[in-house]
């Protein structure tokens, strides 16, 4: 099938610790022959708050508990978003990469949706990986989820769904076991997981999950998983696009929008 035509990064607030997510897209990218077009999103909630009489900031941006303000947040923010430049120039150059990076304000989980094209991978990094930017040196071998945690895999019953995956496994490399879900098989299709090539993480779990579909039931399965990396079908994930603020806070690491 056609490769991705780009493969977009989304990073909010605390990415200098989504280096696992920057790596991630910037190896897809460069297996696909894609461009890397990344954004910084500036959370708009954040500032919101930032705005208010009586705002303290506690973690990433302070160590300790201090008064913030808006214009102390957005010099922060502003200065994380140079090092995340810095650090996706880097990798890029590391690769060969053609890339691109604005600063914009909003919301990161939006991305999938509003700005990605049909066939556009999207990438989506949080806070809480534990790599710094001084270990972003391409790997030049394979990802391995956080701890070896668990790829989980969500992926639709189209035709072709089961090779979309394997492509982008054998793009990222790793070790780490992969669970694959299909909740919606149409009538009870049944997909060939033996289809996987032979230099991809191996499946070695088919998730069973008989309630509907819903952010809930993906809630459940993560947190009986504990993934380190999630990989779900944009197709699925916009029905519950609502909810997904709320699952993305299941996911320690990345998530991975595949068309």
């Amino acid at each position: 099938g056609p490769r991705a035509a780009a493969v977009r990064l989304a990073l909010a607030m605390s990415a200098l610790r989504a280096a696992r997510a920057i790596d991630a897209a910037a190896k897809l990218a460069h297996a696909m022959d894609a461009e890397l077009s990344a954004t910084y999103v500036q959370d708009e909630d954040l500032l919101r708050a930032a705005a208010l009489p009586c705002s303290f900031e506690i973690g990433s941006l302070a160590s300790g508990v201090r008064p913030f303000g808006l214009p102390e947040t957005e010099r922060a923010l502003k200065r994380e978003a140079q090092e995340v430049e810095r650090a996706i120039a880097t990798i890029a150059k590391q690769l060969g990469l053609g890339w691109t990076f604005e600063v914009i304000r909003g919301r990161a989980i939006d991305w999938p949706f509003d700005r990605a094209a049909a066939d556009d991978i999207t990438v989506i990094g949080k806070a809480g990986i534990e790599l710094q930017f001084p270990q972003m040196a391409p790997t030049h071998g394979r990802i391995a989820s956080p701890n070896n945690a668990p790829i989980l895999a969500i992926i639709d019953s189209t035709p072709g769904a089961v090779e979309r995956l394997d492509r982008i496994l054998r793009d990222l490399g790793g070790s780490a076991p992969v669970a694959m879900w299909t909740p919606e098989q149409a009538n009870g299709q049944r997909l060939d997981i033996q289809a996987l090539g032979q230099d991809s993480p191996r499946v070695t779990r088919r998730v069973t999950n008989d309630e509907p579909f819903s952010a809930a039931s993906v809630a459940r399965v993560m947190r009986t998983l504990r993934p380190g990396i999630v990989i779900i079908a944009r197709s699925l994930a916009e029905k519950i696009r609502a909810e997904l603020p709320v699952v993305m806070r299941l996911v320690p690491g990345t998530m991975i929008f595949a068309p």
